[in-house]
């Protein structure tokens, strides 16, 4: 019989106890079974041609802000009231009868200048910048009124003429108190005088030249004309400024 040493040792190899502690640990056989290594393939990336769009150029609007030029303060004048005292549209020739006449400065700056104010009836052509009351008179007798303002009217203040010698400039006026008869319209017209412009002694702008004048009409004066009056009265030069 054949007898195999190799095997005869394993077989014959005595069960080694260890003991730790009182614990008795018995070794045990354990088999491992160890994995054989895959090999992967990776795919590798394929290299994509791009075509890349160049971009249009873009307009730009760029807003600029607006400027406007603020226009200078200037004084704004008005006629703000007139009326008649009596307050009534029918009148008897030689009847007493007083005008009143209320100026307001309604700009935004002061006059700072003296300026003529005039008051004419039945006027023979429309009033108008730089024309008298004596040279548009349109009645027999003429008559009429002038007030010369020497005091600067501030912004929103505002002053009363009245048809007293007190009040107007003697001068340059022709009242006796009373209507004409035959008397019909009644017109006022503020800063009236000033040769060397076009638009008096206060530059109001285009605007405020537009406001200058306010009539009555409607009226009716009954009674004879005066007998040996003038149609046009002779007067001293005006001054440009009172």
């Amino acid at each position: 019989q054949h007898h195999d040493p190799d095997r005869d040792a394993t077989a014959n190899v005595p069960e080694q106890t260890a003991t730790a502690g009182g614990a008795t640990l018995t070794p045990t056989a354990t088999s491992t079974a160890t994995s054989t290594p895959t090999s992967t393939a990776t795919a590798l990336p394929t290299a994509i041609a791009t075509q890349t769009a160049t971009p249009a150029p873009r307009s730009t609007s760029v807003f600029l802000p607006l400027i406007v030029r603020a226009a200078p303060p200037q004084a704004d004048l008005i006629i703000s009231d007139l009326r008649l005292i009596p307050n009534q549209t029918s009148f008897a020739a030689g009847e007493p009868v007083l005008i009143e006449v209320t100026i307001t400065n309604l700009g935004d700056a002061p006059t700072n200048a003296g300026f003529w104010v005039d008051v004419g009836f039945n006027p023979a052509q429309p009033p108008r910048q730089n024309l008298l009351w004596e040279d548009a008179c349109g009645l027999v007798p003429c008559q009429g009124l002038t007030w010369g303002i020497t005091q600067s009217l501030e912004v929103g203040a505002s002053v009363v003429l009245r048809s007293t010698p007190d009040s107007y400039a003697s001068d340059y006026t022709l009242w006796n108190g009373s209507l004409v008869a035959g008397t019909t319209e009644l017109y006022v017209y503020v800063d009236v005088w000033n040769p060397a412009t076009d638009y008096g002694a206060i530059n109001e702008g285009p605007a405020g030249e537009q406001n200058n004048i306010r009539r009555i009409t409607g009226l009716t004066v009954s009674g004879a004309q005066v007998s040996g009056a003038r149609a046009a009265p002779v007067l001293p030069p005006r001054p440009q400024q009172p």
